[in-house]
């Protein structure tokens, strides 16, 4: 619920400037796994977000992630693109997926979700690079909610540029 809250209150606050349907975009990034005690270490992120909105400016993805230690994330969410300025925006998301724990923390449930805050400027080519925070959790589902926390930067790539050559 807090989580809701906050993104409310964000989307209150922020200037919405998506006009038109972005270029769908292929997001690879890598950083750092706060999984705690013996479970940190690299991770390792590819994400899609699709090429149209699916109401206001909000449109959905698939992220997949993998860190050091075989753990493994998969899900399908949504993300909300605020536009602060011409080239730089923030994006929450929201993406429920399956964990598999492989030999990396035991978040408690093989069914999880991801919060995720990014911020981003994108070139004029509509590349983006940025950085990326996110928590994992199962939000208590499970009697065993541990949760883990990530850093990741990444680059995005429109699929149209791929395309067009």
């Amino acid at each position: 619920m807090k989580a809701i809250v906050l993104f409310l209150a964000i989307a209150s606050m922020s200037v919405l400037q998506a006009k038109e349907a972005p270029p769908p975009l292929l997001s690879v990034g890598g950083g750092y796994f706060d999984g705690g005690e013996h479970h940190s270490g690299g991770v390792y992120q590819l994400e899609y977000k699709f090429g149209s909105y699916c109401f206001w400016a909000i449109r959905p993805q698939v992220v997949a992630l993998t860190a050091d230690f075989r753990s493994v994330f998969v899900g399908l969410g949504l993300g909300a693109e605020f536009y602060f300025t011409k080239n730089i925006f923030f994006i929450p998301s929201f993406t429920p997926g399956a964990y598999f724990k492989g030999r990396g923390k035991d978040l408690g449930y093989s069914f999880e979700f991801r919060s995720a805050f990014e911020i981003a400027y994108q070139f004029n080519n509509c590349v983006r690079v940025g950085g990326e925070v996110f928590h994992i959790s199962n939000a208590s589902i499970s009697r065993r909610n541990p949760g883990a926390n990530a850093l990741i930067f990444f680059v995005a790539i429109p699929l149209s540029c791929l395309t067009q050559r």
